[in-house]
């Protein structure tokens, strides 16, 4: 469902950013989300767990917290100073709270987070690899968009229709490397390739994407539109 999203979102993003604007890529959200409510209401069957779970609300708001805390100051130092008093108080205040819900969830029979899970090498492995995959993604959907639009001068369509390939990948290589996985009874062989594959295939594009010095752009591609 993951690779179907990603190879329909792109090219139906340019549709409706090239034909409503772009506040239709939010509009489209209530439509999609009442139909996902109606059939998940219809055709999936309500899973009822043979002991029910205590709530760990104290553990839920650290967490709100530390990624609230955490992407705030991210996202402001970017813009004023990273070395502005506040920014680094959000950034003490998320680590605070990260080392709260260690201390939290260690001490709870039924932890919100499980955190013995990380004692195996493959599935902190697969936790790492994943956040920096997802990180990774988020910059190269959103900087991708931008170069081939106001370098390349692509069209907001033409721009998703480039990006088909990379959900095409990513829409096969989860079946692949379970089939992997399956067969060597390991993770660690998907992990490994799925991690090169990753550092290769993003250096490889930072280095072609920067222009040349001997590379002229036309007049009309060198600022963007809204400067």
């Amino acid at each position: 469902m993951f690779g179907a999203g990603m190879a329909l979102g792109p090219a139906l993003g340019g549709i409706l950013a090239g034909t409503v604007g772009w506040r239709g890529i939010f509009w489209v959200n209530i439509p999609v989300g009442l139909c996902a409510i109606a059939l998940a209401s219809a055709f999936v069957p309500e899973s009822h767990a043979a002991a029910p779970r205590r709530p760990d609300p104290v553990a839920q708001v650290l967490v709100i917290i530390a990624l609230g805390s955490l992407a705030y100051a991210i996202i402001e130092g970017a813009y004023s100073d990273w070395r502005a008093p506040a920014i680094r108080a959000l950034f003490l205040v998320a680590a605070a709270a990260l080392v709260l819900l260690a201390g939290q969830e260690l001490r709870r029979k039924e932890p919100l987070i499980d955190l013995c899970c990380f004692r195996s090498p493959s599935f902190t492995a697969a936790v790492l690899i994943a956040i920096c995959a997802f990180a990774d993604l988020g910059g190269f959907l959103f900087l991708t968009s931008i170069y081939l639009q106001d370098v390349r001068g692509s069209s907001v369509l033409g721009a998703g229709l480039y990006l088909l390939p990379t959900a095409a990948a990513m829409a096969v290589c989860p079946s692949l490397a379970t089939w992997l996985t399956s067969k060597t009874g390991s993770a660690r062989l998907p992990l490994l390739t799925g991690g090169l594959a990753l550092m290769i295939s993003t250096n490889s594009f930072l280095v072609n994407a920067q222009p040349s010095d001997d590379r002229k752009l036309e007049p009309w591609r060198q600022e963007p539109p809204w400067s």
